[in-house]
């Protein structure tokens, strides 16, 4: 079955991402364009500093679509780089400069990309990434270089080359052009998209919810408030949303879960918050709507096809049945549900999504096969050159024409928004030393809350350990592609098939948690409450007072959560970053300790020297009697 949202011809006037960008710019350069702590930037400016960019770059010998790698933190720099890139003709290649400098290498050398833009303050951490670097913030400010650069540039040129998790153990990388952008953005009918809009752009620039907070706000006149780069808490998070009157936010469905489970009322400043990157729990969209006076959307869609390719607005006052729909595909975009002969199934059978639209990227860099396989001709088209991407997923359709999404067709899944081939995380783990045998599982809680866990047989000398093998993999893989959970197995349960039993596997992992019964806490009163808030968080009654959280199955969404019901349960001003340099009950207990004596202390500090000002006063006013 077929569903398509009809196809707006991209105007001739917007042939180009940064020429887009160039008309709010020319239009209202007074305008704020970013947000930065106390720093603001408007349109006029930033278009100046992304020119002075591209010029260098154009100077440099900079080739047509070429990838250029940029490794710089959240900030404007940031974005003035991305602009810099596109206005020379290039095409930006996010990296994470913390991530291992062999998988930055490995994406780098995929790329065949020679240049890497970055800032004098990330160079140490990639200086040997092996690509020659430019730092940003050393270029010249030189006369004439604040101009447009006259390059033709039409909205089939690439924009940006995006890695994500390969099945072979290698990094795909998907190319995007930019037509995609524009459609994400620009006359379509998911979201507002107007002047007065202020988004928050929290998502790295690996992530492509990124393409939606950048250029949903300076494609549209809207402001961007940058959010600082370091670990975030909830409050932290509500912090920027209050301070900054953000109101277009996007959320991973992990995070939109814990905001609406703790800190909702940090949300009420928005008038839309797009959720997604798995399935949402409809308890918490049913809070977030009967609470929250602003539109809620579900969106869906691959990074193959810029984003988003369904969208679901929650009706106001709506009594949600068992699942979230994803909804109808957004404008551009056509979808189709069909069977493994390609033909559509019927209403209500569940099917394969494949989509087409001008949301379609090019393929997958360098990767022939593998593009030819997931990017197919589009067999209902007369256009030989339409293509579909075929997403893996199973849908089926709802009686209103809403898509319900059922889950994936293969072994793919998604962590805290990461689409993750659990192979490429099997195959890092074979390679580490005293390792036979390896089986990555998303854990059984519920979508959006879920973590990875590895199962793994030990070689012969049996002497590995989880916490090594979590340092060896962080050393090769980034943080969300490394697991909370590692249990070590004799050997893999096999179905009568003869296949690796993962459900026994799972069920394992769950009974441990189920029936490991609670383990001797002892310690203070403090080491006791600290080790109760992460019982509950981590849904275990295995904590041990030394157990690294790491090791315990914690990861970022769940420290996060864990941090929330620690300032609660103390009522301190505890900054997030405490639970990552203290990670064991013990050590944060005799923190939060200290840290309660410290503030004790000033506070009997302020109240004599209040007393002695007091006394002060009182003598000086008898002295005048």
């Amino acid at each position: 079955m077929k569903v398509l949202n009809p196809m707006l011809p991209i105007p001739r006037e917007m042939n180009s991402v940064h020429s887009l960008f160039e008309q709010e710019a020319e239009q209202n350069p007074d305008r704020i364009a970013l947000e930065f702590g106390k720093e603001t930037v408007t349109y006029g400016e930033l278009n100046k500093r992304a020119n002075r960019i591209a010029h260098q770059l154009i100077e440099v010998g900079l080739k047509a679509e070429e990838p250029i790698g940029i490794a710089i933190r959240r900030s404007p720099d940031l974005i003035a780089a991305i602009l810099g890139i596109l206005k020379a003709g290039g095409a930006y290649l996010p990296l994470d400069p913390d991530y291992p400098l062999q998988r930055l290498q490995m994406m780098l050398g995929e790329a065949s990309s020679g240049l890497l833009l970055t800032d004098t303050s990330t160079l140490p951490r990639i200086a040997e990434a092996g690509a020659r670097t430019v730092c940003i913030d050393e270029l010249e400010d030189v006369p004439g270089l604040s101009v447009n650069p006259e390059l033709e540039i039409g909205p089939d040129h690439l924009a940006y080359v995006m890695f994500t998790s390969g099945s072979t153990g290698v990094p795909k990388g998907v190319t995007v052009e930019h037509r995609s952008i524009i459609r994400l953005v620009k006359n379509t009918d998911y979201a507002d998209f107007r002047s007065d809009n202020v988004f928050l752009q929290f998502a790295p620039l690996t992530f492509d919810a990124s393409t939606f907070e950048i250029w949903g706000a300076l494609l549209n006149g809207a402001r961007l408030a940058i959010s600082p780069e370091g670990k975030t808490s909830l409050s932290d998070l509500g912090s920027l949303i209050r301070e900054h009157g953000v109101t277009t936010l996007w959320l991973t469905a992990g995070l939109f879960h814990l905001m609406a489970d703790e800190r909702i009322e940090d949300l009420g400043t928005l008038n839309q918050l797009i959720a997604g990157g798995d399935v949402l729990s409809v308890p918490h969209v049913q809070r977030v709507i009967e609470e929250l006076d602003c539109d809620l959307i579900n969106g869906y869609g691959p990074t193959e096809n810029t984003t988003f390719t369904c969208c679901y607005k929650v009706p106001r006052g709506a009594e949600l049945g068992g699942t979230v729909p994803i909804g109808k595909p957004v404008a551009g975009t056509e979808v189709y549900l069909l069977d493994d002969d390609l033909e559509p199934v019927a209403k209500g059978e569940v099917g394969e999504l494949f989509c087409g639209g001008q949301g379609v990227a090019r393929g997958y860099l360098g990767q022939r096969e593998l593009t030819a396989e997931r990017f197919i001709p589009n067999p209902f088209s007369e256009d030989s050159s339409e293509r579909l991407y075929r997403t893996g997923d199973l849908c089926r359709y709802l009686p209103d024409g809403n898509l319900e999404f059922l889950g994936r067709k293969d072994k793919q899944i998604k962590i805290r928004g990461y689409r993750i081939e659990p192979e490429e995380i099997e195959n890092a783990i074979k390679r580490c030393g005293g390792v036979r045998e390896a089986v990555v599982l998303a854990d059984g809680l519920p979508a959006g809350d879920r973590h990875l866990a590895a199962f793994v047989v030990a070689g012969a000398d049996g002497s590995r350990e989880a916490s090594a093998l979590r340092t060896e993999l962080a050393s090769i893989l980034p943080g969300h592609m490394v697991p909370a959970v590692f249990s070590f197995v004799e050997r893999m349960p096999l179905t009568e098939n003869g296949k690796i039993d993962r459900a026994a596997l799972l069920a394992t992992l769950s009974e441990e948690r189920r029936t490991g019964g609670r383990k001797p806490l002892g310690g203070s009163s403090t080491e006791a409450r600290v080790a109760s808030i992460l019982q509950e968080v981590l849904g275990t009654s295995l904590v041990d007072p030394a157990d690294n959280f790491f090791d315990l199955g914690a990861d970022s969404l769940k420290l996060a959560r864990f941090h929330s019901r620690l300032q609660a349960e103390f009522d301190q001003d505890l900054k997030i970053t405490a639970v990552f340099e203290f990670p064991s009950v013990r050590t944060l207990a005799v923190f939060l300790e200290k840290q309660s004596a410290k503030d004790a202390l000033a506070s009997e500090t302020r109240s004599r020297a209040e007393r002695q000002r007091s006394a002060v006063s009182a003598y000086k006013r008898a002295l005048r009697r």
